[in-house]
């Protein structure tokens, strides 16, 4: 019965601590999948000599930046895309559009931070592809209103 507890204590101690490592501020973009963390480890790419833990070596896990790339993404797949919000679908869905084609992204109404959007501004959105109910979504962290 001791065990159990002490298990408990070290589930409690353990998981914030990794939560916290891929951890963004809200508002924030994330940072691009090559670029090494702050703390150390993680991808250390062409270029970057860390000294602590981790792969060193190619990834095949990239952001993408594009709305033809993002329909095709695997879910959970990064991404940071360049365009407009044509029209508002339904709820918090809305179709955006980039110079490879069309896509339907979730903006919650945080991430439009008290900024105005049109058809004809262009916005910069990071977030990540969903999918969800057979369907392909970027669920937005962040927006970013270019001009």
């Amino acid at each position: 019965m001791k065990l159990l507890p002490a298990l408990l204590l070290a589930c409690a101690l353990a998981f914030p601590a990794a939560a916290q490592a891929d951890f963004v501020p809200a508002g924030q973009p994330a940072a691009p999948a090559t670029q090494p963390s702050a703390q150390g480890g993680g991808f250390q790419g062409p270029g970057n000599h860390g000294h602590s833990g981790g792969f060193h070596g190619p990834s095949t896990h990239h952001r993408v930046t594009s709305a033809a790339q993002a329909s095709q993404a695997w879910d959970d797949t990064p991404c940071e895309l360049t365009g407009n919000i044509i029209n508002h679908a339904w709820k918090d869905k809305y179709t955006f559009r980039d110079e490879t084609g069309t896509i339907l992204v979730e903006i919650h109404g945080k991430q439009f931070r008290g900024q105005s959007v049109t058809p004809e501004s262009r916005v910069r959105i990071v977030g990540e592809v969903d999918h969800d109910d057979g369907r392909v979504i970027v669920d937005v962290d962040y927006l970013e209103v270019l001009r």
